[in-house]
């Protein structure tokens, strides 16, 4: 089994992500992008997605772009987003919605911000509460504060 862990971020500046074009060690290109994880997950078609981020990252526009029918929860969460005051609730929608767009078992996980050493086990917990023995693991450390993708790193060679 293969599993995509994703760390999703807050932007530049509260303006989400911009568009980018990502080129694969194949020569295959994804163009125009907001979030890497998307092109990951379509390119390499894991089985389960693991998806962290704070209670303020910026979930409702990694979302916004692929949530058609979950329009009243999607306001809820962007209001919560700017709030930095997510929780599991509100991302459950949306978890069942791409667990069935992208084929994938999908979690959304809330993280803490890794500010201290507490935070960062309870990090390193999670990621290895939602792992298995002898999966493949797809990386992607692009997005999130810089140090919580190392500290997945540390997990993942755990």
């Amino acid at each position: 089994m293969t599993t995509l862990i994703s760390f999703l971020g807050k932007g530049q500046d509260g303006r989400g992500y911009r568009d980018a074009n990502y080129h694969f060690p194949d020569g295959e290109l994804a163009s125009n992008q907001k979030y890497i994880g998307l092109a990951l997950a379509d390119k390499y078609q894991p089985s389960k997605i693991v998806l962290l981020g704070t209670a303020g990252s910026m979930w409702d526009v990694f979302l916004e772009q692929i949530s058609s029918g979950l329009e009243e929860e999607w306001v809820e969460l962007s209001d919560s987003v700017k709030e930095q005051s997510v929780t599991k609730d509100q991302l459950q929608p949306f978890e069942q919605f791409l667990s069935q767009r992208l084929s994938a078992e999908v979690h959304c996980i809330l993280i803490p911000f890794a500010k201290d050493t507490l935070e960062q086990m309870n990090i390193l917990s999670v990621l290895s509460d939602s792992l298995d023995d002898g999966e493949s693991i797809i990386l992607d450390v692009t997005h999130g504060f810089r140090h919580l993708p190392m500290l997945a790193l540390v997990a993942a060679r755990f």
